[in-house]
């Protein structure tokens, strides 16, 4: 995966790192780990936690962590807590020293990204850097919260000067990005009607017409509880753009 990333020069660039984002991101390889500490993975409890807890997220790190401050909790081995009885259960040798070393991990991390941190109790704000930065120039806006999700703030950085770049890009994307249309373009006209608008009785219908006798032309009843002069209208460039995934310039005329 790191390797695959590193090719297409893929980056996590958050709008906003919020605390949903910091909890959901994968703690293994984590991208906010901080460059002058050591990425112990593999050691006896990180096996453990990957192997026996079967953690993968940040939360469920910190979560775990927090677990030898728990009020019924006792630092001794044969703690009987509840934390502890379930953790042994699951297969854990020594629940403290698991969650000591959870502790120690969550340490590398960069404040920003430690969902510990007393300063991250609000959303992160991050600003655009007005400095180009290894070739590149911010273009997004970063104070925009987004979706907490990890998978919302991959962006792939391309530097077009590079023809090695370039033509790697254009070759995988191609496909997607370019097809080959089926009609370069299409003319249609839309229109939507209602009568008795704005009551309980309004009925509403889309038209979409393409030329005399053409078998694309279609008619659609809108539901009665969505009824209105306004759905009727966009309903019907709604339904011509769906029916013309294939095409280059889709022009639209109405009124």
């Amino acid at each position: 995966m790191l390797s695959v990333a590193a090719k297409y020069n893929a980056h996590c660039a958050p709008m906003t790192i919020t605390p949903e984002l910091r909890d959901s991101m994968p703690f293994w390889y984590h991208i906010g780990r901080r460059p002058d500490t050591r990425a112990l993975y593999g050691d006896k409890w990180g096996v453990c936690q990957q192997k026996i807890h079967h953690f993968s997220t940040t939360k469920q790190m910190a979560d775990h962590a927090r677990k030898n401050d728990a009020p019924d909790h006792q630092m001794t081995q044969s703690c009987d807590c509840y934390a502890c009885y379930d953790d042994r259960l699951t297969g854990c040798d020594n629940p403290i020293e698991c969650r000591k070393n959870a502790s120690t991990k969550l340490d590398s991390l960069a404040a920003v990204w430690d969902p510990r941190s007393d300063a991250n109790r609000a959303p992160h704000r991050t600003t655009p850097n007005p400095e180009t930065s290894g070739g590149f120039t911010e273009t997004w806006n970063r104070t925009v919260t987004e979706n907490g999700d990890p998978n919302h703030h991959i962006r792939v950085l391309v530097d077009w000067k590079k023809e090695e770049q370039r033509t790697l890009q254009v070759a995988d994307i191609a496909p997607i990005l370019l097809p080959a249309w089926d009609s370069p373009r299409v003319v249609v006209y839309t229109d939507g009607s209602c009568s008795a608008n704005g009551t309980a009785s309004a009925r509403a219908g889309s038209g979409v017409w393409y030329g005399e006798g053409d078998t694309r032309n279609e008619t659609v009843r809108i539901p009665t509880g969505m009824a209105s002069n306004n759905v009727g209208e966009l309903v019907a460039a709604l339904i011509a753009i769906q029916k013309n995934p294939r095409t280059q310039y889709l022009d639209i005329v109405s009124d």
